[in-house]
């Protein structure tokens, strides 16, 4: 979790360079969740990935800002040791572009193996009302990608990678 809001901090610094305004779901290490969206789904005040409350925080931050996109930061993890690159899921056909597009921009900058643009019904982008994207950007559990992980000059990249391809999806800035 420190990797993943370490690029997504990254990525904010580089769009906000451009003129982008960004909002992060979260700005520490703390999930940000109110307790009456915890007791409404039954969370027990631990979060875990599959926590409806955790995710459900996040598109609620995304679908109050009207934002013109959500892109989900992650570090995957396989059984496998063998298993390894980025992966870029959706879940509606509006956010097919925007995942390819973010395929387009990250891997050649990365250098990870891409894994593709997959269709998956990931919480966050099932619930997001704009075009929503989950990058595994690496895998945790494969040695070559944690290498990566821990060189800050691939983090950067990353994060650049994703910046190319938001910057291709949407064209413009947004109006003031």
């Amino acid at each position: 979790k420190q990797l993943t809001l370490d690029i997504a901090r990254r990525l904010r610094a580089l769009l906000v360079q451009a003129g982008w305004n960004v909002r992060l779901t979260r700005e520490t290490d703390i999930d940000p969740v109110s307790p009456a969206l915890l007791a409404a789904f039954g969370g027990d005040g631990r979060p875990n990935s599959s926590d409806r409350a955790y995710l459900q925080t996040r598109c609620d931050v995304a679908n109050a800002a009207n934002a013109r996109m959500f892109i989900s930061i992650h570090i995957n993890y396989s059984d496998s040791p063998s298993a390894h690159g980025s992966t870029f899921y959706y879940t509606k056909p509006q956010d097919v572009p925007l995942g390819q597009a973010l395929e387009r921009g990250m891997i050649p900058l990365a250098g990870t193996q891409d894994n593709g643009v997959v269709k998956n019904n990931f919480y966050v982008t099932k619930h997001t009302n704009m075009p929503a994207v989950l990058i595994e950007t690496a895998f945790i559990s494969n040695p070559g990608d944690v290498r990566l992980l821990a060189d800050p000059n691939f983090l950067q990249n990353a994060a650049a990678g994703i910046a190319a391809g938001v910057k291709a999806y949407a064209g413009a800035l947004p109006p003031v």
